[in-house]
């Protein structure tokens, strides 16, 4: 009789964990390119273990639908160009999902394509690209 009222339970437990399971699915962080839209601020750039903070309020980095500009005065850097989305594997981004820059052509770089895995993103940005983190917060409109 035992056995039989475990086999009867058996479906209850497979509904209850079907529905848990669905439910954490449904609760995982979604990506969406618009968190992305925006003006983001330098706020460190970590290459080897060496961190560099002294960034200004112009050190910025835009992205907008299709294309992407920066300028670092710190560094004196600064490119534009358009990107792409593209989907990665867990093992390349926590995020599943990696920025290409494709630059416009400028003197020293002629049809440059850059990959910066995503990190993190929110109400900060994380991009890496090799051993350097470019660590950003979203300003403010």
């Amino acid at each position: 009789m035992r056995l039989q009222n475990a086999k009867s339970k058996y479906p209850l437990f497979l509904l209850i964990a079907g529905s848990l399971l669905a439910f954490s699915w449904a609760q995982r962080p979604k990506f969406s390119k618009k968190l992305l839209y925006g003006t983001w601020q330098y706020t460190a750039i970590v290459k080897n273990g060496l961190e560099r903070r002294d960034f200004g309020t112009a050190d910025t980095m835009m992205l907008n639908t299709k294309e992407f500009h920066y300028a670092i005065a710190v560094l004196k850097k600064e490119a534009h160009g358009y990107y792409v989305v593209q989907k990665t594997s867990k093992d390349s981004s926590p995020v599943q999902r990696a920025l290409e820059f494709h630059y416009q052509p400028i003197r020293e770089a002629k049809n440059l394509i850059r990959t910066f895995y995503i990190m993190h993103l929110s109400d900060s940005l994380v991009i890496r690209e090799g051993n350097t983190l470019f660590c950003y917060k979203k300003k403010s409109p």
